[in-house]
């Protein structure tokens, strides 16, 4: 199906509105191909193609039912997620954040964002005019909001090299409540010195997600970037000289900005060093 075509301007319709890049949706099935609408039409005695907005529509909400759950889009292409309890943003329920324009990502970064709940985070960070790839939610479940090479405003001049990662957490002791309370650990390196560690099923699935987008994005490596010479992890800034946005690798926010991230990070290296 050619974009210029007026089925195909519907199919551009139907696909835009769902979040769906055309190339996606074409290259996947066979079933949508220009010889099966044509025979789909041939049988209608009257055509003033109608049928191609139905076909379309039809097309693409199957397309959303099989690969909005289980897949994590990356340059433009669905990749199976194994074992990743992921829902990416075909799915009409996550919101995705707009980008202007396409990177090469070389990192992630991993931050915290004093909230609770997905839908508030998002509410957040889209007033502040902000956005990142992933959000882990408290219970472990994952949320795509963006293709993993679109530019997201997350992380000052690490936007134009990372991903942004955040992870459910309200951080401060002060803001527990209930369960939270139970998690509040004493940390010199946490701002205000108490901290709530995040719950394990968010830990554990933000580290899957780490370790998987390390395999599937072959331009980030799993390359610890707080690792220090006695292996052990930095919970704070980074030396001026290793704080260089292009460096490959693992960030946690706290590198070098705010100081969240570093424990989940911690974790994250532990966690996968002794699988």
């Amino acid at each position: 199906m050619k974009p210029e075509t007026r089925a195909g301007q519907l199919a551009l319709k139907h696909c835009t509105a769902a979040n769906i890049p055309f190339t996606m949706l074409t290259n996947v099935f066979s079933w949508d191909d220009r010889d099966g609408l044509k025979r789909l039409q041939a049988e209608l005695k009257h055509y003033d193609g109608a049928i191609d907005g139905l076909f379309w529509r039809n097309s693409v909400n199957a397309f959303v039912q099989q690969f909005q759950k289980g897949y994590i889009i990356t340059d433009g292409t669905l990749a199976q997620a194994p074992g990743i309890p992921v829902i990416n943003y075909l799915s009409p329920v996550v919101h995705r954040f707009k980008a202007r324009r396409k990177i090469t990502p070389v990192g992630i970064v991993v931050h915290e964002p004093v909230a609770r709940g997905v839908s508030r985070i998002v509410n957040i960070l889209s007033r502040r005019h902000l956005g990142v790839h992933f959000i882990v939610s408290s219970e472990g479940t994952i949320t795509q909001h963006a293709d993993t090479h679109d530019r997201l405003g997350h992380a000052g001049r690490w936007n134009k090299h990372t991903l942004g990662l955040e992870v459910e957490n309200i951080y401060y002791g002060h803001l527990a409540r209930g369960e939270e309370k139970k998690r509040i650990i004493s940390a010199k390196w946490a701002h205000k010195k108490r901290y709530v560690v995040p719950t394990k099923e968010a830990l554990d699935s933000a580290t899957d997600l780490i370790a998987y987008l390390c395999d599937v994005v072959e331009t980030i490596p799993q390359r610890w970037l707080g690792l220090k010479a006695n292996n052990t992890m930095r919970m704070g800034r980074l030396p001026r000289d290793l704080r260089d946005p292009k460096q490959p690798g693992i960030w946690a926010h706290t590198y070098f900005a705010h100081a969240d991230g570093g424990y989940i990070v911690e974790y994250a290296k532990e966690k996968l060093e002794d699988a």
